[in-house]
């Protein structure tokens, strides 16, 4: 037996300090993930826990606080499935995907991961849970696990029949245990000793061969359920005739769950939730509020109505009224996030849906963080300005660096959609910009979107022969031929500090493309690719995924056999052929090429000029600068990133703040580089300050001069500390240069350039 527990008496102020303060603390996690698909919810007292878009959260009734729960603060797991709660025991047991569990009780999370260790062939996601006898009986897509709470371990499993069916759901009778399952209704004595053996199941009547997606026992009754297509067929079973009836709740909907809330039973539909008394009486009906889906709803003690619902998360219907709240954390529109982009203090999230180029037909809801706060565009505005079309699978965004609250989304099929503030103001595709179609259809494939230093928008327009176009700040349109490949995929693009092109073409390698200044005239203009071969270009591997520009000019190269770098590439565009070079690292005593084994698909560069590296099933690696040294590693068992599958990875300048988007949604990380001023210091300030005795994490000071020299001081002109900066900030540990604790009192801090032309100052206090 196997289990990991954590503490959690802190974890409302550790979320509370993480959503809302203006600065996280330097080392620190959140998340960003979505919370609107209302799918599971328990009530624990006076909490409410709620299970959305397969993220955990919840709501605490006298406090009115909303509390998200998740990696960052213990959990183990993500893609929450199932929960439910025992008040006998105060337990609350939540249920994973990959069959994962999490048991909290007295304030600490334990961790279960027999059933997720267990190997075994099958699907073993947790469809529900339910606590009968303060025992938890755990319905996954390999039959029951029985858990017990108390002891911690796996009581029993039960397999029900001789071919593998998946259990939806279980309910229990006086004499019995009902088991809803994909291939029909089975039930078995529940005081049997031998239920983990098929032979003590038996199959229903009840339609024997259908998936039932739900069964309870409502006033001695049992009642069960399967969905056709429009119609939902509920009946109850006659125990004296041995046949099945109609029920009187059924609706001309898709049943989604029912619950015996003891005097009603509770059913959730597609768009409406009743309760029905024991005389099979509606006592109340539920539709005064748009929802396309109510997944399961719970009565608490004082009679509100708790709904977790498909569109609006959470929604508490008040005590013998029909007034609603809806109840849920702020975070992005979904989880889909296919690259993000920053500008200034805003991160854009381009919310993807194509896949291995092929369209997922997935609508742009454009989601945007700006000063703590999620906003949305939603695709319907997309749609509108589009006239005909539907806006979908944007995969690149292209923020304006001259003003954070407009720019563009380039999708694959659909062209480009200018938006400005919440609104979207074009659509661009052939016909009313020198943007191509595909020679098959309608579709305009754009790969990537940048700015260049003028405010010129660069477009990588895929599968055409005029593969590169321009959108200049006068609102004129010019595109470029494509003289080296015949209509590439374009999967990226970006614009180097020298005004070059710089594209990715996955099979092909890297397009680098020079119009010597000139974007009316094509006559002067030089392209250039770099692809695999020896002599050619010489990438590593056989397929290019991501790139970026250091601050040195050097243009790196992310490919399925890691890291390559071209040194001096605007050389590339002469008459000598430039490399792509690898870097030799020591990694703990062998000697190799840096990532030589990972797939890497994003590059970011901090203010530091270090790099953060994503990849495809690894992580995330923290370079040096020069690519020699690995700073720092990040997965899933480290550290709360929530996937190993990184998509793409932005860094807010302003703060430090590194954003990642996984397969599962946005974490964001805080580092210790943000941006550095070179003329004069821009609103220094110091962070935690003052700092509490009890505090043991580090104090930023930040807003300083690049490459500044730090000197902290005590009152009398002592030096304490020194140190220089990352970018434009720079850490302190609270600690003498002999590691000691530094005393309480006022410090100051002094910084200067290189030259010492200029600096800056401020206080810290760190209190008694």
């Amino acid at each position: 037996m196997w289990v990991k527990s954590r503490n959690i008496i802190v974890v409302t102020f550790l979320i509370s300090f993480q959503l809302f303060a203006q600065n996280i603390a330097i080392g620190q996690w959140r998340d960003h993930l979505a919370y609107n698909e209302g799918t599971d919810l328990a009530v624990a007292g006076k909490r409410i826990y709620c299970i959305a878009n397969e993220n955990l959260y919840y709501y605490d009734s006298e406090t009115n606080e909303i509390v998200r729960q998740s990696k960052t603060v213990g959990f183990s797991d993500v893609n929450a499935t199932a929960i439910d709660y025992d008040n006998a025991t105060q337990t609350l047991f939540i249920g994973y995907k990959n069959a994962n569990i999490d048991i909290i009780k007295n304030g600490e999370i334990t961790n279960m991961p027999d059933v997720y260790r267990k190997q075994t062939v099958g699907n073993k996601t947790i469809n529900n849970v339910k606590f009968y006898n303060s025992l938890a009986y755990v319905s996954t897509g390999l039959g029951i696990v029985v858990i017990d709470p108390k002891k911690l371990e796996v009581k029993d499993t039960y397999s029900i029949d001789t071919v593998l069916v998946s259990v939806n759901e279980v309910a229990f009778d006086n004499e019995n245990i009902y088991a809803a399952t994909s291939n029909g209704l089975y039930k078995a004595p529940k005081n049997n000793n031998y239920l983990s053996a098929f032979s003590v199941w038996k199959k229903m009547t009840y339609y024997p061969n259908k998936s039932i997606t739900s069964v309870a026992v409502f006033n001695d009754s049992l009642i069960a359920n399967f969905n056709e297509t429009n119609i939902n067929h509920t009946q109850i079973y006659d125990r004296i005739n041995d046949v099945w009836l109609p029920y009187k709740a059924d609706y001309p909907y898709t049943l989604n769950s029912l619950t015996d809330g003891g005097e009603q039973l509770i059913a959730c539909y597609d768009g409406v939730t009743t309760l029905i008394d024991k005389n099979r009486n509606f006592t109340k009906i539920i539709n005064n509020y748009y929802s396309p889906r109510q997944s399961k709803a719970v009565q608490d003690n004082e009679g509100n109505i708790w709904i977790a619902d498909k569109v609006n998360s959470l929604v508490k219907i008040i005590a013998n009224t029909d007034k609603f709240e809806y109840i849920k954390p702020k975070g992005p529109y979904n989880n889909k996030s296919s690259q993000l982009r920053t500008s200034a203090n805003s991160i854009w999230v381009a919310p993807g849906g194509a896949q291995t180029g092929n369209n997922s037909y997935d609508l742009c809801n454009l989601s945007i963080f700006k000063d703590n706060e999620w906003k949305f565009i939603e695709s319907d505005k997309f749609s509108n300005a589009a006239g005909s079309y539907n806006f979908w699978d944007a995969m690149c965004i292209a923020p304006n660096p001259n003003d954070e609250n407009s720019g563009f989304v380039g999708s694959y099929g659909r062209g480009v959609a200018e938006v400005s503030n919440d609104s979207v103001l074009n659509v661009f595709r052939q016909g009313n910009s020198a943007i191509q179609f595909v020679t098959c259809c309608d579709f305009a494939r754009i790969g990537g979107l940048d700015y260049d230093a003028s405010g010129n928008l660069w477009i990588a327009n895929g599968e055409v022969s005029n593969f590169l176009v321009v959108y200049t700040t006068d609102k004129n349109w010019y595109n470029f031929p494509l003289r080296s490949l015949n209509s590439p995929q374009l999967q990226g693009l970006i614009v180097s500090k020298s005004q070059k092109q710089w594209m990715i073409s996955e099979r092909n390698g890297v397009i680098g493309y020079d119009n010597a200044g000139t974007i009316e005239n094509t006559k002067d203009d030089v392209e250039k690719l770099i692809v695999f071969e020896k002599g050619k270009g010489s990438i590593p591997g056989t397929g290019v995924y991501s790139i970026a520009e250091d601050m040195n000019g050097d243009i790196w190269i992310g490919s399925d056999k890691g890291i390559s770098v071209l040194y001096s590439p605007d050389n590339v565009f002469g008459a000598t052929n430039i490399e792509a070079q690898q870097i030799k690292i020591d990694q703990d005593g062998y000697i190799g090429y840096l990532l030589e084994s990972e797939k890497v698909t994003c590059i970011t560069i901090d203010d530091a000029n270090r790099k953060w590296i994503g990849t495809e099933s690894n992580g995330i690696f923290f370079i040096s600068a020069d690519g020699t040294k690995q700073l720092e590693h990040f997965n899933i068992d480290n550290s709360p990133l929530i996937s190993n599958s990184v998509f793409s990875i932005a860094i807010n300048h302003l703060t430090g703040e590194i954003f990642i988007s996984t397969e599962k949604g946005i974490m964001s990380y805080k580092s210790t580089a943000t941006l550095g001023f070179v003329a004069e210091c821009e609103d220094v300030i110091a962070y935690p300050n003052p700092v509490k005795p009890n505090y043991t994490g580090v104090i930023a000071i930040r807003g300083l001069l690049q490459k500044s020299n730090v000197n902290i001081t005590d009152v009398a002109g002592n030096l304490v500390y020194k140190t220089t900066t990352y970018g434009g900030q720079a850490t302190w540990d609270g600690k003498n240069m002999k590691g000691d604790k530094a005393q309480p009192g006022v410090y100051f801090v002094l910084t200067s350039n290189d030259d010492a032309t200029a600096g800056c100052s401020t206080k810290i206090v760190l209190m008694k």
